[in-house]
């Protein structure tokens, strides 16, 4: 049987003081991307934010109220925004140096604040 393979496509450009401020390493270009199983995730587990915020993705890259890293995970950057909900939009970067959406969901209040208390976010400036 021959599988399709299906290419991710280009949701977004990180501005490079972004990029200077979180310190990123090795990346290749500020392009981000999006492929078909990060979009299924984030329907599948996510499904309210996919419905009310995928289609935000690039606002959100373009325009973030925050920014910072999950310190968990190497050259990975997190992006929040405040609408009726707050969206949070994971981006991660792969071997190759390329940035992906690794996933996108809302959190409450306190999970942001606590986040900027630890100093995991800060205002995107």
């Amino acid at each position: 049987m021959n599988r399709i393979k299906i290419k991710s496509k280009k949701v977004g450009i990180l501005k490079l003081k972004y990029l200077k401020i979180l310190n990123i390493k090795n990346w290749k270009c500020k392009n981000v991307y999006l492929n078909p199983g990060a979009e299924r995730h984030i329907k599948e587990k996510h499904f309210m934010d996919y419905n009310m915020y995928f289609n935000k993705i690039s606002y959100i890259i373009n325009n973030p109220d925050f920014i910072g890293k999950n310190p968990h995970i190497p050259n990975s950057i997190e992006m929040v925004k405040k609408f009726n909900d707050i969206i949070l939009l994971s981006i991660a970067i792969n071997k190759n140096g390329f940035f992906y959406i690794s996933s996108m969901y809302s959190i409450k209040e306190h999970q942001l604040n606590s986040r900027i208390k630890k100093g995991r976010l800060i205002l995107a400036p």
